[in-house]
């Protein structure tokens, strides 16, 4: 073996050991889990003293566990009859001391189980991996004005909105909303329109591809991860064929729907040339009832800024 090849050998067996050590270390550590405040590790500060003062450690007897930090800061390992807390404390009544801080725990930010996770990019370019840190989900209805949605559909079924006063298929509007078998929302298509708002939509699937981005079931070792975790989806059906057409008339009636319904949020990625008073009243009806309307810029890059909400 020569020198090159046994140097990056030796190096790589360094290396090695080092993060075995360091394992070692991080998996005995005894962490401290306050009810409120982040987590850290028992038993060590970090102490960052000031640029005028000397290393000195006069109020707290710690051993300091590595130095190669940026000047004037130290961590430090405390005595076993010294809390964090109480350390802390000493610390900061020392002129030389800028400031002390537990050791706090660091972790990957929270990302799902979900299988095709690693081909979204949208999540990460959202930073919604840190949103998720914060909160997975809801109970929040969302209306999804589109071509229908796949409610069969494994990553989705979970979280589908369910009409529980509405028998399915018995052809009757059991809880009287004037809406017969709307059990997972409903289809508006001009005479045509009835329940069992299912996807037709051959061309790409888009009610189900749009209510997947917002909430396909996430952290369930399949499938993708909607933005919601947790959420109920109402499938509103108002665009038809595979070109994924309809009309302001039904989508004016999806609007009401939704609002009459209980829809919290209304998703409506279409777009159409020109403008609509109708389309515009019943956006406002949505809103003058605290409901959330988001709309599509469309995909022909037209500068919307000085439009009205329709």
């Amino acid at each position: 073996m020569n020198r090159a090849r046994f140097t990056a050998f030796g190096t790589f067996q360094c290396l090695l050991a080092g993060m075995v050590m360091f394992a070692a270390l991080a998996a005995s550590a005894d962490v401290i889990r306050p009810a409120q405040g982040p987590a850290y590790v028992a038993g060590e500060v970090l102490v960052k003293y000031r640029d005028d003062a000397s290393l000195t450690q006069t109020l707290v007897k710690g051993a300091v566990i590595q130095r190669r930090l940026r000047p004037g800061l130290q961590h430090v390992r405390l005595p076993r009859n010294v809390s964090v807390t109480e350390a802390i404390e000493r610390y900061r009544r020392d002129p030389a001391v800028e400031y002390a801080e537990p050791n706090y725990i660091v972790r990957k930010a929270l990302a799902p189980n979900d299988s095709r996770y690693a081909e979204q990019w949208a999540p990460v370019l959202m930073s919604l991996p840190l949103a998720w840190e914060q909160a997975t989900g809801s109970d929040t209805i969302v209306a999804v004005l589109d071509t229908g949605i796949d409610y069969e559909h494994k990553d989705l079924a979970g979280n589908m909105w369910v009409n529980v006063g509405e028998v399915p298929k018995d052809g009757k509007d059991n809880d009287g909303n004037g809406f017969v078998d709307d059990v997972f929302g409903y289809i508006f298509n001009g005479a045509a329109s009835r329940g069992d708002p299912m996807d037709d939509d051959t061309a790409d699937a888009h009610g189900t591809h749009v209510a997947g981005i917002i909430g396909a079931v996430g952290n369930n070792g399949r499938g993708i991860s909607g933005v919601n975790w947790r959420v109920r989806l109402m499938a509103v059906k108002v665009l038809h064929g595979p070109d994924g057409e309809g009309t302001v008339a039904d989508i004016e009636a999806g609007i009401h729907y939704a609002v009459n319904n209980g829809a919290q949020v209304i998703n409506m990625s279409l777009s159409m040339a020109g403008y609509s008073k109708t389309l515009a009243a019943a956006i406002r009806y949505a809103d003058d009832n605290g409901v959330l309307v988001v709309s599509a810029a469309g995909n022909d890059g037209l500068d919307l800024t000085d439009r009205d909400e329709s």
